[in-house]
């Protein structure tokens, strides 16, 4: 009998060694069709419709643009050089910290993502031959390439500078800079995902697991269903659609 009670506590801290603890910091209403993320001030970026919305401290900035219909989506990876992709008219309009419009940037073919990459290149991904592009959009030509992503079926892709990142019904497949296939991660259905200092954060079934040498679940005391989620610095800004809350860990 003390056997067991042995592995039993043994398996339950085993068990509860895996969770990352969060403290509420604060919360406020927020009404948004998406939640993007924060930056590095903490100032956090939305949208709906045709307005991306930036908000600081002491102001809120907005941006909006009727000619490309609605924002598809928005990439803060360098909140200098922002991302707006309006997927309808394949068009890019890249903004600054201000957001105040530098390039706009018409694609030359139908593209189903369009994130930031380096320098004066975007990470595209074509919606006809449903391939990876590395594009120099000052250039207007294709430094790399990935093969064919024939049976995948894509819903999001995110990037830094040097790697894409490419979900799928089948899990998240990474890609390099020059478009060679590296590795990819399956761990059941996922809702979303972020990579944060080599880090991958997932998102299933309303709850955010870390990623490391081993899977670990963070917990917040609310709200119980999660639309979205960013993390920087040991802080968790989460999104259910009608509050967004940021939460402290002490998990580096």
């Amino acid at each position: 009998m003390r056997y067991f009670f042995y592995l039993f506590s043994l398996f339950f801290t085993s068990f509860m060694s895996g969770q990352i603890k969060s403290n509420l910091v604060k919360k406020n209403s927020l009404s948004a069709d998406q939640f993007v993320g924060c930056d590095y001030d903490f100032n956090y970026y939305y949208y709906s419709n045709t307005i991306i919305s930036k908000q600081t401290k002491d102001n809120l900035i907005t941006y909006s643009n009727f000619l490309y219909g609605n924002i598809s989506s928005v990439d803060i990876t360098n909140p200098l050089k922002i991302v707006v992709f309006y997927q309808e008219f394949n068009v890019v309009i890249l903004l600054d910290s201000q957001l105040n419009e530098t390039d706009i940037i018409q694609l030359p073919y139908d593209v189903s993502f369009a994130t930031k990459g380096t320098a004066n290149h975007l990470w595209l991904f074509t919606t006809n031959t449903k391939i990876i592009e590395n594009f120099n959009f000052k250039t207007q030509t294709v430094v790399a390439r990935s093969q064919p992503l024939k049976n995948a079926t894509v819903v999001n892709m995110k990037s830094t500078e040097n790697y894409v990142f490419i979900q799928t019904t089948e899990g998240i497949r990474t890609y390099d800079y020059l478009g060679n296939f590296i590795k990819i991660y399956n761990n059941g259905k996922l809702q979303d995902f972020q990579y944060s200092n080599r880090i991958l954060y997932t998102l299933q079934n309303d709850t955010i697991y870390r990623n490391k040498k081993n899977i670990e679940t963070i917990t917040f005391p609310e709200p119980s269903n999660i639309e979205k989620f960013y993390t920087l610095n040991n802080h968790f800004f989460i999104f259910d659609g009608s509050e967004l809350y940021l939460f402290s860990t002490d998990k580096k």
